[in-house]
């Protein structure tokens, strides 16, 4: 059934925008907008690292904000750090160090993911696991992983199952790397 306009205003009043001054030469904006949704599940990050350059990301919930709230702030200061270790050494090729940072981040946090959610099940070590009909058992997944976001297992579980799209950049001091 088409929307009424009344509807439609309702959706569009979810908007959101804003404008950061990187630098004195840079400025960053954006604009959001969560039709027909009670909250915005998506975030976006602007951060700088003196001396190494700045990271801007859009991290898009999935009908879910938990993996987009942790990734906007865990994956920027995970980048920039493995971005500058990978740097530091003297003659480094810069857009290398850094391509080679965001894959293995990226990696690396998505398995870290997995890990919270499977840790909760020590059985998985044996071979035969995905036989064992508890996986069929929701009530017993939920046992072990709790039941509601004032779980801390439960919220990490969450991450792993709940999906997000991640648009990231990087951007080099003096502009010299994208």
């Amino acid at each position: 059934m088409p929307l009424s306009s009344i509807e439609l205003d309702t959706a569009y009043s979810l908007k959101s925008s804003h404008s950061i001054n990187v630098s004195s030469r840079t400025r960053i904006s954006q604009a959001t907008f969560q039709p027909l949704k009670p909250c915005n599940e998506d975030q976006t990050v602007f951060v700088e690292r003196g001396g190494l350059g700045f990271i801007v990301g859009v991290f898009n919930g999935h009908y879910a904000h938990e993996i987009s709230d942790y990734a906007s702030r865990t994956l920027q200061k995970l980048l920039l750090d493995c971005i500058a270790d990978a740097t530091a050494t003297p003659g480094t090729n810069f857009s290398d160090a850094v391509t080679t940072s965001f894959i293995e981040v990226i990696k690396d946090f998505d398995a870290s993911l997995l890990q919270n959610l499977l840790s909760h099940f020590p059985e998985l070590d044996k071979p035969e696991w995905r036989l064992d009909p508890r996986w069929d058992d929701h009530a017993e997944i939920y046992r072990c992983i709790g039941y509601s976001n004032e779980n801390s297992r439960f919220r990490k579980a969450r991450r792993a199952v709940v999906g997000s799209t991640l648009l990231i950049g990087f951007m080099g001091e003096g502009r010299k790397h994208v």
